[in-house]
């Protein structure tokens, strides 16, 4: 994949190629995945060595860690796509089954739980991936985001 950037106070613009491979290892690190390497393998690709691993992981702590002022976006947009696209998912259901929705409460809660974790670890990995490769900065939106 490639993407242009361009450097503050300087006119120059520089492509950076980043391997898919790359992208997904840092996904599978940033999403705190119990075992990256056993992702890594599931997906075809050669897990890491203890030594890498160790590695991955402390890279991985440095990009959540200049992630962490967008959390609470973060957090937000988790919560309306987790209710969004359950009650989307729930609404369709009823409609094509004609069920009463009171039955299915706790199925639609559990649901909504699944999308929220889904719908937190791609966008946490996201942005500390963006962050990472200078394509967005956390310097650009000032103030609290509640």
């Amino acid at each position: 994949m490639k993407w242009r950037r361009k450097k503050r106070n300087k006119e120059e613009n520089f492509i950076t190629e980043i391997p898919m491979t790359t992208l997904a290892r840092w996904y599978f690190y940033d999403a705190g995945l119990d075992e990256p390497n056993k992702m890594a393998s599931v997906v075809g690709m050669i897990p890491d060595s203890v030594e890498g691993s160790e590695m991955e992981e402390e890279a991985s702590d440095q990009r959540i860690a200049r992630v962490m002022p967008l959390i609470p976006y973060i957090e937000t947009m988790t919560e309306i796509n987790a209710r969004s696209f359950a009650e989307l998912q729930f609404d369709h259901y009823f409609e094509t089954n004609q069920l009463d929705p009171a039955k299915l409460t706790d199925e639609k809660e559990v649901v909504e739980e699944l999308y929220r974790q889904v719908s937190y670890s791609a966008l946490l990995s996201a942005f500390a991936g963006a962050l990472e490769l200078g394509i967005i900065s956390t310097d650009t939106v000032k103030g609290d985001i509640r």
